[in-house]
């Protein structure tokens, strides 16, 4: 991700007639408004992460089901 700009943003408010102070007030709101989005948006290594446990805990879920089924046809009699 780029961080945001904020010289580039209020210079170009400048350009376009707002006034220096406006200008910069505006750029401050629009980098903390950036900011505020990336801060619940997932990395790539969260998303790896997170495949990586759920993988994980279905691997151990289908042990545990074998083990069960197992159990169940090993000590259950069958008549």
């Amino acid at each position: 991700m780029t961080a945001f700009d904020t010289l580039q943003a209020s210079r170009a408010l400048q350009a376009a007639g707002v006034d220096r102070a406006h200008a910069e007030a505006h750029a401050a709101q629009l980098k903390a408004a950036a900011d505020a989005d990336r801060n619940g948006a997932a990395t790539k290594i969260d998303l790896a992460t997170l495949e990586t446990r759920l993988t994980w805990r279905m691997v151990v879920i289908s042990g545990l089901w074998s083990g069960v089924l197992f159990a169940l046809l090993r000590f259950v009699p069958v008549t």
